[in-house]
């Protein structure tokens, strides 16, 4: 019956050693991405800056400054 019990309690070590390795990589996992999504978002900020940048220099009437929302507009003056 020990051993019994002895080969229990073993075999709970081992499984409180797996969950909290799995633990461990969720974290670094969870840290790394993370990092990747800044890096993303901030890769996509300065491609967007840098584009709407280049549309108010060629083409200033497309492009607002103030608030980079978009507008056209006819010959005639009249928004599309």
């Amino acid at each position: 019956m020990d051993t019994v019990i002895k080969r229990i309690s073993e075999i709970e070590q081992s499984a409180v050693a797996v969950m909290d390795d799995a633990a461990a990589r969720k974290k670094a996992f969870a840290a790394e991405m993370e990092e990747k999504t800044r890096r993303f978002d901030q890769t996509a900020d300065e491609e967007t800056e840098k584009k709407l940048q280049s549309l108010r220099r060629d083409e200033p009437g497309i492009v607002r400054a103030e608030g980079g929302s978009r507008k056209a507009a006819c010959a005639d003056g009249k928004k599309l």
